[in-house]
């Protein structure tokens, strides 16, 4: 004998078990604003335990939600000269094609996933700048596409919209080499991202080009600040750079950097040090952040296109949101060099 065919259930009834209006059932599970996201939790968890989806799929099929989730450190979020800039080239995209940006703030370290993915009421995920593998993982967990902006994991397989990262200081090295200079060090936390360990490698490789690997490699790096120093950036705290800018065995004659706001730093430390950019040490940054062309000496950089990366990000996301595409792939924007006036000639 055949089983019965299950009743479907309504959102009367789901409404009727949690003693609340019809509307809001309907808002909740219509991913509208207009209830809290405790009771829209509720609800959602509510329809599932009643069978609301299952008994409702023919209806459902062609429901989606027109919002994603964009998780950023709230510091990255707060920095108007990159982070700001590529969220906004997601938030000019999605607007484009009818969808919202949810923004949830992570901290380091942090597991915890927002509301809105775990119960599904987004239709996709953008994680903007580092995360941790542990999150990206759980992220990975909930069925939902995951897109990574300016950053990506070794272990974890997910899509990732970078910039030319090596090309970039490989680029801004053989430039310093071209200008003369032969005693190059490198400026930055190697262990802080992929997109700063890339920016090392690049810088790196041009030495090996040149063959300056000798001075520069196996004598460890003696020109170099590779160690924990990314908090010091963030604070701007050039004092203790400049006091690690002094332990150096030997003084470069040019550094590359990380990027623009560790030049900058770097440029205050020197300063500090009564040491001149560029007349006694020249100095290359990375992104072209609105600082680099108005901070004295007007710096020289590569240039990232920031609100691109971010358009970019969500055209592939909306691509694994609507065509289903489970294909993972690593976009890579070309970068430029840009030349100021922070880099001197040395002549033979």
């Amino acid at each position: 004998m055949a089983g019965r065919r299950r009743k479907r259930v309504t959102m009367r009834d789901i409404a009727k078990k949690l003693n609340i209006s019809i509307n809001s059932v309907s808002i909740a599970l219509n991913g509208k604003e207009g209830v809290s996201d405790e009771l829209r939790s509720t609800i959602i968890k509510t329809a599932q335990e009643m069978g609301y989806f299952e008994t409702n799929s023919r209806i459902l099929s062609g429901f989606r939600y027109k919002s994603v989730s964009l998780l950023i450190e709230e510091r990255h979020f707060r920095d108007e000269h990159f982070y700001s800039r590529v969220t906004v080239g997601i938030e000019q995209q999605a607007r484009k094609n009818g969808y919202d940006v949810i923004i949830n703030f992570i901290h380091e370290g942090q597991i915890q996933v927002p509301a809105s993915i775990v119960d599904k009421r987004v239709a996709g995920i953008l994680v903007v700048g580092p995360v941790n593998d542990l999150l990206l993982k759980t992220l990975c967990e909930s069925g939902l596409p995951v897109v990574l902006v300016d950053h990506a994991s070794f272990s974890i397989n997910t899509d990732a919209v970078l910039t030319q990262n090596m090309q970039g200081t490989y680029m801004a090295t053989l430039y310093l080499i071209g200008k003369g200079h032969r005693k190059i060090g490198f400026f930055g936390d190697v262990s802080y991202s992929l997109s700063v360990k890339e920016r090392w490698l690049g810088y790196r490789e041009a030495l090996i080009a040149a063959k300056l690997e000798d001075r520069h490699i196996i004598k460890e790096n003696a020109y170099s600040i590779t160690g924990p120093v990314e908090k010091l950036v963030i604070e701007d705290n050039f004092e203790k750079v400049a006091n690690l800018v002094s332990e150096l065995k030997e003084m470069p004659t040019a550094w590359v950097c990380s990027n623009d706001r560790a030049a900058i730093t770097l440029c205050k430390a020197l300063k500090n040090l009564d040491i001149r950019v560029p007349e006694d040490v020249s100095v290359i940054g990375f992104d072209d952040i609105g600082m680099a062309s108005i901070f004295v000496p007007h710096l020289t950089t590569v240039k990232v296109e920031k609100e691109l990366m971010g358009k970019k990000a969500f055209e592939r996301l909306l691509e694994k949101i609507e065509q289903k595409d489970d294909t993972t792939y690593h976009i890579r924007l070309p970068v430029s060099f840009v030349e100021r006036d922070s880099v001197r000639e040395i002549k033979a």
